[in-house]
């Protein structure tokens, strides 16, 4: 029996169709890793992710500490009459709105805490709601404060603040604040 070239060639090779099935065997055995690797990928991914949300997390708890404690040396300064202080604790364009005045400035916040100096302030705050949304935050506040004025007796107030801070060079400062405290 002679063998042509071709016939040759195929037992070399081996039958077509077992040349098939070794190639579809192949193809299926490296689809397995590939699917294995989609899967650590997918794996490795939402790994990932949750690190990013525990760092996140990690990052609004450390801001949300952060501005409450701003609102504690506000308090402390406030009462201490440290107004350069409670100045470094604002953005240099902040806005305040009070009930019965147009919306004023640091320089008009700075002159009537000049102008108070002589007197006391006490007071308790009470954040009700913060929330941080990457470099803004706002905070809801209750404030009850007592202000002597030298020589007068005690004056009781409260009322409610809205406040948006805004994220400098790393630091939490007050922007705006609506101060309902009557």
């Amino acid at each position: 029996m002679t063998v042509s070239k071709d016939t040759a060639k195929g037992n070399a090779l081996g039958h077509p169709s077992r040349r098939t099935l070794l190639l579809k065997s192949a193809v299926a055995d490296l689809s397995k890793y590939a699917d294995l690797g989609n899967t650590r990928d997918q794996t490795l991914l939402k790994d990932e992710r949750k690190m990013d949300d525990g760092m996140q997390e990690k990052s609004h708890q450390s801001d949300e500490t952060a501005i409450r404690k701003l609102v504690e040396t506000w308090m402390a300064a406030s009462k201490a009459g440290d107004i350069a202080t409670v100045l470094d604790l604002m953005t240099e364009d902040v806005i305040f709105m009070v009930p019965g005045r147009e919306p004023f400035g640091k320089e008009a916040f700075a002159g009537a805490s000049d102008a108070m100096k002589n007197v006391r302030m006490e007071g308790k705050s009470d954040i009700r709601e913060l929330r941080v949304l990457g470099d803004w935050a706002y905070l809801r506040n209750y404030i009850v404060m007592t202000i002597t004025p030298e020589g007068g007796g005690p004056v009781k107030r409260s009322g409610y603040t809205l406040t948006i801070l805004r994220k400098e060079d790393g630091r939490w400062r007050l922007a705006r604040d609506a101060n309902l405290v009557m």
